[in-house]
């Protein structure tokens, strides 16, 4: 391949961007940081690392991921979230990968932090993630829990290394992501016409918290696996709530 693009979207940033932008230093002539209305230093920091700077209204992720891969100068895209980042040896498995120009697809393991601590099960971990495509052949799908899709399949390479994701750095950064992605997602329902169901409900929540604790083995990541755990499943009770208002 000629080249690739970094492609970002971002929104108030600064605490991420700097990290994730210095991960992949160096491996790209092209990188585009889209934004959607920052009021702190995200431009600052982007154009920093030589970014191209694009603002954009936000409409929901997919959309925005899409506007983002045209305004890129290479076909191939690397796509990241700002608070992901490249750890050494993810960088040194996708410098060799592209330089075989073998013209397959990308997949990374994100390994995602939260509150300081590494999880490594709660069902978050292998958290597999296609981040390296065709802008030709793949676009982003979904409002709330974007995908990449394809009209065909297409060879998909698995990167060694990790891809980091800083996820929450407190317990109320937990609360107010889930809380966002619930108030899409009884939206949604309303939306589709669900009926309300006190006792689907309630049964979604336990068994949110059964799942991700038990099957999920959560209890072996300690304090941050319980925590995980009851916010999910409070989330998913309030759903049904939230869909009545």
């Amino acid at each position: 391949m000629s080249g690739f693009s970094i492609v970002i979207i971002t929104k108030n940033e600064e605490k991420n961007l700097d990290r994730c932008l210095k991960s992949v230093e160096g491996l790209t002539d092209d990188i585009v940081v889209f934004d959607s209305g920052s009021t702190d230093n995200t431009e600052a920091i982007a154009r920093s690392y030589h970014a191209n700077f694009f603002t954009n209204d936000f409409k929901d992720f997919s959309d925005q991921k899409n506007r983002a891969n045209q305004a890129a100068k290479y076909d191939w895209i690397l796509s990241l979230d700002a608070d992901e980042a490249f750890s050494e040896e993810l960088k040194s498995s996708f410098l060799n990968a592209v330089s075989k120009e073998s013209g397959a697809f990308l997949s990374m393991n994100r390994l995602t932090n939260y509150c300081g601590h590494w999880v490594k099960h709660c069902g978050w971990y292998p958290d597999w993630k296609m981040r390296f495509f065709n802008r030709k052949n793949m676009h982003w799908q979904g409002s709330i829990h974007e995908e990449l899709v394809s009209e065909r399949a297409f060879d998909v390479i698995k990167l060694n290394g990790h891809l980091l994701h800083y996820s929450y750095y407190t317990i109320e950064d937990h609360h107010k992501q889930a809380r966002r992605f619930t108030e899409l997602k009884a939206q949604r329902m309303k939306e589709k016409g669900d009926k309300d169901n006190f006792f689907l409900s309630f049964l979604s929540g336990v068994w949110k918290f059964f799942q991700i604790y038990f099957l999920k083995k959560g209890f072996l990541d300690g304090k941050s696996g319980c925590q995980i755990a009851k916010i999910s499943a409070k989330y998913a009770m309030k759903r049904y709530h939230l869909r009545r208002v």
